[in-house]
């Protein structure tokens, strides 16, 4: 039921007493009003019914106006040539348009000035929200321009530090123990993590991940077969060249990012070794490359999709918090038992 009392019958009720009666926050019973974003049910049933108590009406040219200020949506990632992101942005931009909504993207490979030259823009052309890749979150400074703009922030990918803000995240933690757990099962105990940058939750949680399952087997982590600290293929490259050179080198090699995989896969060929034969190759994501490569690599498929999946619900809703993706692996023709050694 609506809450609060009737305004005094000599004023023209507003918005702002349509959401106090209603119990809802402005933003929340403005966007009942417009109809431009969807709100769940029981908010709406409360503002609408706050607004027959109240008699209010909206003033038209204010809700074409704030019509227009609720259509624009931000993305901002540090590369587009990253599978993830590039996933995300299609998807998004199919939905929102679908939505009625314009997607400015921004790539702003990590720098905080040209964070604040994106946000400057979203600003300008009165976002309702944006979305956020980035393992540091964003600026204090930003944040707090975002709240006074009512402007919604939502990462993925990494956890950002703000313990409250609204994240839509893959269980990394959870798809590393699945994957090294499926290596294994096939065998596998010398199985080398190629692990990406752990200066932030993705490749700690990965890490840690396969740490789990592995001592979950009764094996220890051995230092000497986790390498490759960066995201590109050219360290996934060197990484693996220096694990298979090791005295007793991997027999799978489970890679924490497409990219690293990729590499991965070139210092596998570069040594004349054969996939699955000599050695097992997985990867945490998949990218086009991965999936039509022969043999096709095994990965947690569909995390692109997943994750813009859980940014447009997240959009429209009223959701806050943390919001976790679960894995599946697609298993494929670049795992199976290790080789048989003397």
């Amino acid at each position: 039921m609506p809450r609060g009392r009737p305004p005094d019958e000599r004023s023209a009720p507003t918005l702002e007493q349509v959401a106090r009666v209603a119990g809802v926050s402005i933003a929340t019973a403005s966007r009942v009003v417009t109809g431009a974003v969807p709100v769940s049910p029981d908010r709406r049933a409360r503002v609408q019914q706050a607004i027959s108590l109240l008699g209010y009406v909206p003033d038209e040219r204010a809700r074409d106006l704030r019509r227009r200020v609720h259509k624009t949506v931000g993305l901002l990632v540090p590369s587009l040539g990253d599978p993830l992101h590039a996933d995300v942005f299609r998807i998004l931009h199919r939905e929102l348009s679908r939505d009625g909504f314009t997607l400015l993207v921004f790539e702003t490979t990590g720098k905080a000035d040209a964070e604040k030259a994106s946000m400057d823009v979203l600003v300008r052309n009165h976002a309702r929200a944006v979305v956020v890749a980035a393992a540091a979150g964003l600026a204090p400074p930003i944040l707090q321009l975002l709240r006074r703009r009512d402007i919604r922030a939502i990462f993925y990918n990494d956890r950002p530090p703000q313990p409250a803000a609204t994240c839509v995240c893959v269980d990394d933690h959870g798809g590393a123990l699945l994957l090294t757990s499926h290596l294994i099962g096939l065998g596998h105990r010398r199985i080398a993590l190629v692990a990406g940058a752990l200066d932030g939750s993705t490749g700690v949680d990965r890490h840690a991940g396969y740490s789990a399952a592995l001592a979950a087997a009764g094996s220890a982590t051995d230092p000497q077969l986790v390498a490759g600290f960066g995201w590109t293929s050219e360290v996934g490259r060197q990484a693996a060249t220096g694990l298979l050179r090791i005295a007793d080198p991997p027999t799978a090699i489970l890679a924490a990012h497409p990219s690293l995989a990729a590499g991965a896969l070139i210092a596998i060929r570069e040594r004349g070794l054969d996939i699955p034969g000599d050695i097992s190759l997985a990867s945490f994501f998949e990218s086009d490359y991965l999936r039509f490569v022969d043999p096709p690599i095994t990965c947690l498929g569909g995390l692109g999709a997943a994750v813009a999946a859980g940014i447009m619900t997240t959009l429209r809703t009223e959701h806050t918090g943390l919001v976790e993706i679960p894995l599946a692996a697609s298993i494929r023709g670049s795992t199976a038992a290790p080789p048989v050694r003397a």
